[in-house]
């Protein structure tokens, strides 16, 4: 068990890194602390606080059939208002 959470947590720190660096290269962007869901009826961009349930909802949809492509944090091209998951 021991070496599962090393392993979970270090891939946790990639992942953290990742969207820390991805973050800081699209200052053209508005980045936004959101979940983002697709669905055949169209798209869903989840918004809130840390613990306000933007993971829990996002596991919920995915079991329901949505595709969600993230569960934390997302790029808005205020362009022309494209919303980008970062997974």
């Amino acid at each position: 068990m021991g070496e599962y959470n090393s392993v979970r947590r270090a891939l946790e720190n990639v992942e953290a890194e990742i969207c820390r660096r991805v973050l800081e290269l699209r200052l053209d962007w508005v980045s936004l602390h959101a979940a983002t869901a697709t669905t055949d009826r169209g798209d869903a961009l989840i918004v809130g606080r840390s613990g306000a349930g933007k993971s829990t909802l996002s596991v919920a949809l995915a079991a329901d059939g949505c595709n969600v492509g993230g569960d934390d944090a997302a790029l808005l091209d205020p362009a022309n208002g494209l919303v980008r998951p970062i997974p």
